[in-house]
């Protein structure tokens, strides 16, 4: 019985990363083909989350690549997905001083583009980092503005669906 749970383990992680291995081939030739510079930034930033964890060297590589394409193509969301992007990186590193920088930067961008969700995520992710350093008291005010931004979000389409 332990050897076939061992077994049934071994195929699922397998799979697992058989799909992610078809996920990448598929962003890497969907990248190759693309010529809108807008659809190639938002098709490194997929292919950058699944470089995060698996090496460091190209995820960094990527990430430069994606900083320059929205600069030089004034994409304010681009950046701001960039930063996000690194804050979760040093999140998973356990640098959550170095992480939150990031996440600021992302928020700001967020607000300038008007994206309330992804202003909520940004908040929530800065709570997070307080509460892993241990400072409890600033991470209420992060959780609460995540709140305010979604119930905003709620509040909109409530009113525009009637």
């Amino acid at each position: 019985m332990y050897k076939l749970f061992i077994i049934l383990i071994y195929c699922i992680l397998t799979l697992q990363a058989n799909a992610q291995k078809q996920n990448e081939i598929s962003l890497l030739k969907s990248l190759k083909y693309e010529k809108v510079p807008l659809k190639r930034i938002d098709l490194m930033l997929e292919l950058a989350y699944i470089y995060i964890d698996r090496d460091s060297v190209t995820f960094f590589n990527q990430m430069r690549s994606i900083e320059t394409l929205s600069t030089s193509n004034n994409y304010l969301k681009g950046l701001a997905e960039y930063s996000y992007t690194l804050g979760d990186y040093y999140y998973k590193k356990s640098k959550f001083d170095v992480s939150n920088t990031h996440y600021q930067q992302a928020k700001i961008l967020f607000e300038k583009i008007h994206a309330q969700k992804r202003v909520a995520d940004a908040y929530t992710c800065i709570g997070v980092n307080y509460s892993e350093l241990s400072m409890y008291d600033k991470a209420i005010e992060p959780y609460i503005n995540s709140e305010k931004n979604l119930s905003g979000i709620t509040r909109y389409y409530r009113i525009n669906s009637k």
